[in-house]
């Protein structure tokens, strides 16, 4: 018999796990010119776009458009001077860096490791990217069991999903609103609008 509630939160499950996938890559590094020229193209941008993200037209993408968001992400993130570094024991002060690691490291056991270029090489590893992709592989474990009808899993999955959320993203929806209040960048302030309105419609 299909169960045809499963079926639905399988396809959430599974939607939930790309946006955190295109999330993490947003939050990880610079764009360059394939990966925007993809998502202004593909249906993901739409999906994107309509979310309150911003894209620039096709024609637009060249080099200086490139040089320009990677300046901005250098605004948003690394700085030098008024950024916001997108790691958690930066922002919640009452977690030390190696509370927050520990406690990451705990969760990669049950999901297993992620890497994502231009985050793992960097010291710390709380960052929003790394957070996001754990999510995503939550997700894509919850989708799997739920296709698999697996009860006693889903409902194991789902309890996780839940204490990540709480532990390790809730921080984000509030460096969200304040990074995008103070950025002048018009793709950066449309992925901190995404970012907070997926975590806000799917885990608050």
């Amino acid at each position: 018999m299909v169960d045809t509630e499963f079926d639905s939160e399988s396809a959430k499950a599974g939607a939930a796990a790309g946006t955190c996938g295109l999330l993490a890559r947003l939050w990880s590094r610079e764009m360059d010119a394939e990966s925007l020229s993809e998502l202004v193209g593909g249906s993901v941008g739409a999906l994107y776009s309509r979310a309150g993200g911003w894209l620039p037209i096709k024609e637009q993408v060249d080099q200086s458009l490139i040089e320009e968001l990677a300046i901005e992400f250098c605004k948003c993130f690394i700085g030098p001077n008024g950024h916001l570094p997108p790691y958690q024991s930066v922002v919640v002060k009452s977690r030390f860096q190696s509370e927050c690691c520990d406690s990451l490291k705990g969760f990669s056991e049950l999901v297993g490791e992620v890497t994502l270029e231009g985050v793992n090489e960097q010291p710390m590893a709380d960052h929003a990217a790394v957070e996001l992709a754990m999510m995503g592989r939550i997700q894509q474990s919850l989708r799997g069991a739920l296709d698999d009808d697996e009860v006693a899993a889903i409902s194991g999955i789902r309890e996780v999903a839940a204490a990540f959320f709480e532990q390790h993203l809730a921080w984000l929806v509030d460096y969200c609103d304040v990074a995008g209040d103070r950025s002048d960048s018009h793709f950066y302030r449309g992925l901190f609008r995404v970012t907070s309105g997926f975590l806000k419609s799917e885990f608050v």
